[in-house]
């Protein structure tokens, strides 16, 4: 179970889990998985490896056809730094996995390359852009 800014999102490795939004009963087997935007109420159901299932305690974090807004705060508890994502970039999914085990940059090296996006260093964190949209000359990794 995690729960953001942007929505909750339930992932189920063995066994059932029942989620009630509104009063609305969901059951959930292995291998299931929901997202709920929040301010949303349409719950978007999926499928997960049961493998992948809490990976980021492994020090992996696999999708399959996430947005990169999900991706991207997932990405922010992985490297204890806030990722944020510009509007060019935040209507893109992603299905893979990203290893965020090892040093802070490396994570950020290997993230930008599958993301196929520019990671920007900001004061606080990182953005998530287009190649070439950070043209403020902040650090890239």
């Amino acid at each position: 179970v995690t729960q953001d800014a942007g929505g909750l999102s339930v992932a189920v490795a063995e066994g059932a889990v029942m989620l009630n939004p509104e009063g609305e009963a969901v059951l959930l087997g292995a291998g299931d998985a929901v997202y709920l935007a929040k301010g949303s109420d349409v719950i978007e159901r999926g499928k997960v490896p049961t493998a992948s299932v809490g990976g980021w305690r492994s020090g992996r974090l696999d999708y399959r056809d996430a947005p990169v807004t999900r991706v991207a705060a997932d990405l922010s508890r992985a490297i204890g730094r806030p990722v944020s994502v510009d509007p060019g970039v935040a209507a893109q999914r992603f299905t893979g996995t990203i290893v965020t085990s090892g040093p802070r940059a490396d994570v950020v090296r290997r993230a930008q390359a599958l993301l196929d996006v520019d990671m920007v260093q900001n004061g606080q964190g990182w953005r998530l852009t287009t190649h070439g949209g950070a043209s403020d000359g902040q650090a890239r990794p």
